[in-house]
């Protein structure tokens, strides 16, 4: 830190000699004072323009030099724009400040209004001191002068013109008023320390190298003054100038009147303060590099590949007794990267070799390194590799020497080990902050703080670094910060290149024009991931085109192939790529992409449903676009991976879409509802129909948002809900004129009161449903279950043939599965019990990773069968893999008809009231959903676990009542059955009554198992 001795520079003192009015400072972040009091100036434009006006004060600024200054993509108004902005600052800091001249502007000021003028000015008092031989004086006058900076000039300023213009003039202005300080200075030791900063932040400046080795050479630090030589001798491809090399020649004679010593080169950077985490990346470099050899830290920007290098290079360098030697090789830094033989001529001059004796044959110079390496044990740090041609000449391959080279480039053609970073685990970023702030600052906030850095290691920095400036060293206050704008409050103030932004800006400039469109592009996409094929449709690209592209991202790593042909993004580059997108594409252009991309989704999903499910009915889409080339899925299975890979991508571009025209979002999560009632996302299914409904802007739109409702509600068991949104759809229907649409709503009717017990009802809505789709399956399976419920056995298996016959033909596994699962049910009503495994077994085969509420099912009526079979761990197993899925999916049918045969399966060994609890569990399930035949058959089962005789039959009263308003004959038989076991022992005639109803009704159903039970009982009686 500097302070405000004359022995460094000082701290920008008080601002007494700013007069009452207007002042401005530039040698920082633009600030403007009215009154003594700061003014906020709008950013970005604005502030812009007064930064160009103040770094030419009195003088007039032409239109043009403006406009050169202020953009490199010019708006279509640029005088306009120029002429607005001039307005608002004038209505900031008041109208004479900026005054009109002919073709331009002009901002009057004096040294008192200026830091920048008052910065020259004494700087140019320091400069006359000097050559009179005033050297205290000039030291304290250029101190003062540097003492103004309050870091870069013009920090905070946008405006890329002005930037590559104005402001390394201005950094050069205070550099050779360093050199100024640092030559008149006395405390030699502060002049070196401070030469030594700046050498590091301009590392090619000679000027800056000459000052530095002659204070080194003067206090007697001729090692320090020689490897800075070999530093920058190494860099400049073309050589230093002859001050230089004259100075070196110095240095060099009086090292050679030195008594000779042998110093293994240290040349590692210090270690990160506060390293955490990476434990197995370290493990894995200490496994690859013990005994020399080359490995290769690769990730994306500002990931910790240096941090974890130079880390690693500290812990083992004991092992490496001959030196540690470290280049930077600027591969993604601004300006040139270092060349392999500038680096070969450093690292031979590190390792001793004097400049002279170096070849300029390039294949010379590599053998001589390999040559002097020979029989060393040394470690070799190459930092920030651009490409694998740049280091490919370095690696010695030389046993025990270690060599690790850093890259944001996968290097995959250089043999070595690779070790891919990504981001540290949430406790890792956790501890990381924790080393930077304070102890206990804040430290509860620091989860939250971590995650929105989306736990980068650099940005992780950033905000540590910010949060501990702070007099409190909170982070609450900046979490509201970050959440206004992370690439904004993710910088450090007052240093532009300490940044998030800056980092990714070096990746990114470094694309071709084709990947940078492709990376802004994905930065607006929907979604976690995007597939190759969905990077096609938004860039409007041919695959071969778009994989070219994707690799080059990848290859920078800006973007991670997750699985093979699909990618990801990490959220600050997203943000990143959003926020180039909407600063260098045009609105319209944006658009068409999001366009592009939701038809894309569309008519993908509209394939592989019909894949998965031929047996529905589809909504209607328009035709899909020229040049679009949506996905096809082969089969039901491929359809089903398909669907489950894109299920979050899909919802997201529901939600997206329903921000815009709308169409797609209604569209979509019509399209969807099949896959939804299988594979029950109900989190993800609720948003998507929610905002359906909120973009539905037709009667066919409300249709279908009203039928997404509806499907949504059945499946958490809400049939009340279901029943009222599927009824605000009928009156539309006629002005919707949409045979589908009505399909849907007459389908989630009848299934919504199948359900609550209303078996006439649904059969009606299902049978309307014929008339309206020539895809019967479906329809014919539901129609199947309401006659299996209804004891009518003979139409449910004729309707379940129907199934079966229509699925085969349609190739719908799915469809043939369920026409199995019936058969099966009915033959094990019938008492087949060997037919029923045989078909059960089938269907479950069919479905099992293909359709998991399908699977569920089989699985259920399997452990139904098992019970009547007496293989009661089977039936358990069965009914607990239902039950968890039921309960995951909201599937309250299932959940009841698991808890039924878990309840049977306890009754059978005996354990009464283990039985008793998963009834009444399931009872009061059942009762809340209105689920009436399940309502039914629990009842039932309850009264067979009862101990008490009164108790049972209540039970069974309420059974037998509900089971006449239902119409389930079935289980009524299977009541009066329970009745004559209870009655059996209180009132021999009345059970005898009971057992004859119960064969009666199972005589008429064909339920033979019960049937011959009853007459077991008759007998009995």
């Amino acid at each position: 830190m500097m302070t405000t001795s004359t022995s460094s520079p000082p701290r920008r003192g008080s601002t007494s000699l700013l007069r009452v009015g207007v002042s401005f400072e530039v040698l920082g972040p633009l600030r403007v004072v009215v009154d003594g009091e700061p003014v906020a100036l709008p950013r970005g434009r604005v502030a812009a323009l007064l930064a160009c006006l103040l770094a030419r004060p009195n003088e007039l600024v032409p239109l043009g030099r403006l406009r050169g200054w202020l953009w490199d993509d010019e708006p279509r108004d640029p005088r306009g724009a120029i002429q607005t902005a001039v307005r608002r600052l004038r209505a900031g800091v008041g109208h004479d400040v900026v005054r009109t001249g002919p073709g331009g502007y002009t901002v009057p000021a004096t040294p008192a209004e200026l830091d920048l003028l008052r910065f020259r000015s004494l700087a140019d008092t320091a400069r006359r001191h000097e050559e009179r031989g005033a050297r205290g004086e000039a030291a304290r006058l250029a101190g003062l002068a540097l003492g103004l900076w309050r870091g870069p000039a013009f920090a905070d300023v946008d405006a890329p013109g002005f930037r590559r213009e104005v402001v390394p003039r201005l950094e050069n202005e205070r550099v050779l008023a360093t050199l100024l300080w640092a030559r008149t200075l006395g405390d030699r030791a502060a002049a070196i320390t401070e030469l030594a900063r700046l050498t590091a932040e301009h590392p090619s400046r000679q000027d800056l190298s000459e000052a530095l080795i002659r204070l080194l050479h003067h206090v007697g630090r001729r090692a320090e003054a020689l490897a800075e030589y070999r530093r920058i001798s190494g860099l400049l491809s073309t050589g230093v100038g002859p001050a230089l090399r004259e100075l070196h020649r110095s240095v060099l004679g009086d090292v050679a009147r030195e008594p000779a010593t042998t110093v293994p080169p240290a040349e590692l950077p210090s270690d990160l303060t506060g390293f955490s985490g990476r434990d197995r990346e370290l493990s894995q470099l200490d496994s690859w590099l013990h005994a020399g050899g080359t490995a290769v830290v690769t990730g994306p920007p500002g990931v910790g590949k240096t941090a974890l290098a130079v880390h690693w290079a500290h812990r083992a360098a004991a092992r490496f007794p001959d030196g540690q030697l470290f280049v930077d090789l600027r591969g993604w830094a601004p300006g040139q990267p270092r060349t392999p033989g500038a680096t070969l001529r450093y690292l031979l001059g590190s390792l001793g070799v004097p400049a002279g004796r170096i070849p300029a044959d390039p294949g010379q110079a590599e053998a001589l390194y390999r040559r002097t390496l020979a029989g060393k044990r040394m470690l070799v740090v190459l930092d920030n590799a651009a490409n694998a041609g740049q280091v490919r000449t370095l690696l010695p391959d030389t046993p025990g020497v270690a060599t690790i080279v850093t890259s944001r480039d996968g290097l995959h053609q250089l043999p070595a080990n690779r070790l891919t970073l990504d981001v540290p685990t949430a406790r890792e970023a956790v501890a990381i902050l924790a080393g930077i702030l304070p102890t206990g600052a804040g430290h509860a906030d620091l989860p939250e703080l971590s995650e929105l850095c989306g736990r980068l290691p650099l940005a992780l920095r950033i905000a540590g670094a910010n949060v501990a400036s702070r007099p409190d060293a909170s982070p609450r206050a900046y979490l509201d910060e970050l959440r206004d704008g992370r690439l904004d409050a993710l910088e450090v103030t007052g240093d532009r290149d300490a940044a998030v932004r800056a980092a990714f800006d070096a990746s990114y400039q470094r694309l071709p024009p084709p990947a940078r469109r492709l990376f802004r592009l994905f930065g607006t996409a929907p979604g976690a991931d995007v597939s190759a094929a969905a990077a096609g449709a938004l860039a409007a690209t041919a695959p071969r085109t778009t994989r070219r592209h994707l690799d080059a991202l990848t290859a920078a790593q800006l973007l991670r192939e997750t699985a093979p042909g699909r990618f990801a993004m990490h959220d600050l580059l997203r943000e990143y790529a959003a926020e180039r997108a909407h600063a260098t594409d045009r609105d319209t252009e944006l658009r068409q992409a999001r366009t592009r991309l939701h038809d894309w989704y569309l008519h993908s999903t509209d394939n592989a449903i019909r894949a998965l499910d031929p047996a529905i009915a589809y909504a209607p889409l328009p035709p899909v676009p020229c040049g679009l080339r949506p996905a096809a899925p082969r089969d039901q299975r491929d359809a089903k991976r398909w669907l489950d890979a894109e299920q979050d991508n899909l919802v997201a571009t529901i939600l997206d879409a329903a921000t815009g025209s709308g169409a797609h979002a209604w569209q979509l999560t019509f399209t969807l509802g099949t896959y939804f009632h299988s594979a029950r996302p109900l989190e993800a299914w609720r948003a998507a129909a929610e905002a359906a409904y909120t973009a539905a802007d037709t009667a066919v739109a409300r249709v279908a948002a009203l039928a997404g409702l509806a499907h949504l509600h059945h499946c958490t068991g809400d049939y009340a809900e279901a029943i009222a949104h599927a009824e605000r759809a009928v009156p539309l229907l006629d002005e919707a004129d949409w045979p589908t649409g009505e399909c849907a709503i007459r389908w989630l009717l009848g299934m919504a009161h199948q359900h609550t017990g209303s078996l006439d009802t649904a059969a009606a809505q299902h049978r309307r449903v014929l008339t309206l789709t020539d895809r019967h399956a479906f329809t014919f399976h539901n129609l199947s279950t309401i006659a299996e419920q209804a004891g009518r056995l003979d139409e449910a298996m004729d309707y379940a043939d129907r199934v079966f016959r229509e699925s085969v033909a349609a190739g719908d596994d799915v469809g043939v599965a369920a026409a199995l699962l019936a058969t099966g049910r009915v033959h094990h009503h019938r008492g087949n019990l060997a037919e029923a495994e045989e078909a059960l077994l089938r269907a479950y085969a069919l479905v099992s990773g293909l359709d998991p509420l399908a699977t569920a099912r089989a699985e259920l009526s399997l452990a139904r069968l098992h019970v009547d079979q007496g293989r009661h761990a089977d039936a358990a197993d069965h009914a607990a893999r239902v039950l968890r899925f039921a309960e995951s999916a909201a599937d309250r049918p299932s959940q009841a008809g698991a808890r039924y045969v878990t309840a049977m399966v306890e009754l059978h060994q005996g354990n009464a009231g283990a039985a008793a609890a998963q009834l009444t569990e399931a009872l009061a399930l059942a009762e809340r959903s209105r689920l009436g035949y399940a309502t039914v058959e629990l009842l039932i089962g309850l009264a067979a676990a009862e101990d008490r005789a009164d108790r049972a039959l209540g039970h069974l009263g309420r059974a037998l009542d509900l089971s006449g308003r239902v119409g389930c004959r079935g289980l009524a038989a299977l009541a009066h059955l329970v009745r004559a076991t209870v009655l059996r022992a209180i009132d021999a005639d009345a059970a005898a009554e009971a057992a004859r109803a119960a064969v009666t009704i199972s005589g008429a159903t064909g339920h033979r198992l019960v049937h011959a039970r009853a007459l077991a009982e008759v007998r009995e009686a």
